[in-house]
């Protein structure tokens, strides 16, 4: 993956519509290439926070965590109730 020169700054607005901007002159640039790896950055960050479904994604990805925290804790406990 590319990275973003630093002097621009990925923007990404409420409608979803990513941006480069350049930080120091506020020119917004059209390489195809940064703006790939920022739509990339962005689907992985929508998926990490849960707001890839709007509040139907976060409940999903609420549900969806706290499930692994449950098989974990409940594996600990089994394995307690066997080792003692």
């Amino acid at each position: 993956m590319h990275s973003i020169p630093r002097t621009k700054a990925g923007l990404v607005t409420f409608t979803g519509t990513p941006y480069l901007i350049d930080k120091y002159t506020g020119e917004i640039f059209t390489d195809t290439q940064s703006l790939k790896d920022l739509k990339k950055r962005n689907t992985v960050r929508k998926l990490h926070v849960g707001g890839w479904l709007g509040w139907f994604g976060k409940l999903i990805t609420f549900f969806t965590g706290l499930a692994g925290v449950f098989l974990a804790v409940s594996g600990i406990i089994i394995w307690g109730k066997k080792k003692f």
